[in-house]
């Protein structure tokens, strides 16, 4: 079954087609969440909510293409991350702590791993809305439209933010190689 075809049977009730539906969408949702609030229990637990309330508002759905699903979906998501985000609260750690450092690891992954820090701290200096747009399009691989649909602005605004995006990790990439 094609995805739009899938699509409309889980919107007419089909349960065989809803559990595909969400088979499909679930794991894309986790690393979505994942990528914004780096929390695996909360990626958990808000791609399930996601999809609890995804299935209670599917009917209403008044898309009919697969694309606009997962925008809608994803807005979804990123009201539930919001949400998630005020409702939590900032513990302060002791005065005085000092967190213990992590074993090295051998060869290529401590290579691999100080990578990975030097690009998710420059993720993080940008601003919200460029992280955010910045995992939609090459952590989650949405085309402009899809991201444009999902956070409910034009798809020039995501191109232009995209580059500058693109533009300011170069320079902090660039600028971290140089130690």
């Amino acid at each position: 079954m094609d995805a739009d075809a899938l699509l409309r049977e889980a919107r007419k009730g089909d349960h065989t087609a809803l559990e595909q539906l969400c088979a499909r969408c679930h794991p894309r949702l986790c690393r979505y969440v994942y990528a914004l609030t780096r929390s695996r229990e909360t990626a958990e637990d808000v791609a399930q909510d996601t999809l609890l309330a995804m299935l209670r508002a599917l009917p209403d759905f008044r898309g009919h293409s697969l694309e606009k699903f997962d925008a809608w979906l994803l807005r979804i998501a990123r009201n539930r991350v919001i949400s998630e985000a005020r409702r939590r609260k900032a513990v302060p750690l002791p005065e005085g702590f000092d967190p213990p450092d992590p074993a090295p690891l051998p060869g290529e992954c401590v290579e691999r791993a100080e990578r990975r820090e030097r690009i998710l701290r420059a993720l993080d200096s940008l601003d919200a809305e460029m992280r955010e747009m910045v995992i939609m399009r090459y952590e989650m691989e949405l085309s402009y439209a899809q991201i444009a649909a999902a956070l409910e602005i034009s798809q020039t605004r995501v191109k232009w933010r995209l580059r500058d995006a693109r533009e300011k990790l170069r320079g902090m990439l660039a600028d971290e190689s140089a130690w």
